[in-house]
């Protein structure tokens, strides 16, 4: 198959195109043929060794956390999934300790595989797992919000604050957008947040409180 091997070494221009064996499928593992792989802001920092990840794999390494595809091949030990099915890699060790998604095949933990969510499209997919878990994590792992919180989303124009707006407002929280482009706070509008703002705007603070009649902390 070919893939994209990372030498190590920091920097995108480390990664090369180029041949490697086939994976095989170990017991509780199926390999998947990919469809699709999603490219994180993640991705970029491990290839330039700025992720902070306690330990980076070792040389060479496949990169990709997020990814579609087709299951080719199924392990010992794995029920309910067949040759043919489409699943969606889910937030988890692969592309980090195990070689990622920016190959032709990929072997993968059942557990890791989703079904493809009804409705989405497979390029919808198979970009959506690592911010929108990491958004979901965020907005639940402290203690449960109470109804109709405020929710704060900084950077909401990137791909986890997109997932942090959509999940808030699908959650009946009010949500406040941070982002310093015009056209994006009218997205994020239409994407379910209350009120948008810029960060740059030095009464921002002052801006919102008066919106939320002062339910706004200080």
């Amino acid at each position: 198959m070919k893939a994209w091997l990372w030498d190590g070494h920091a920097g995108i221009d480390h990664l090369t195109l180029t041949d490697a064996p086939d994976p095989v499928p170990h017991e509780g593992e199926l390999v998947m043929r990919v469809r699709y792989a999603g490219l994180n802001p993640a991705d970029r920092m491990m290839a330039e060794r700025r992720y902070p990840y306690p330990v980076y794999p070792p040389a060479p390494h496949v990169l990709g956390r997020d990814g579609v595809g087709e299951v080719i091949k199924v392990g010992k030990g794995v029920e309910d999934v067949r040759v043919g099915d489409q699943r969606v890699l889910l937030r988890s060790d692969v592309g980090l300790r195990r070689w990622g998604m920016f190959a032709e095949q990929v072997s993968i933990p059942a557990v890791n595989l989703a079904d493809v969510p009804t409705g989405w499209t497979a390029e919808q997919s198979s970009g959506a797992a690592v911010v929108y878990l990491s958004a979901y994590r965020a907005l639940t792992m402290w203690e449960p919000l109470n109804p109709n919180s405020v929710v704060l989303v900084t950077g909401a124009s990137g791909g986890v604050g997109v997932a942090a707006v959509q999940l808030a407002a699908a959650m009946g929280h009010t949500v406040v957008a941070l982002s310093r482009s015009e056209e994006k706070q009218r997205r994020l509008k239409e994407l379910g947040a209350t009120f948008t703002l810029n960060p740059e705007d030095p009464q921002w603070r002052n801006r919102v409180k008066d919106a939320l009649n002062c339910r706004l902390p200080g």
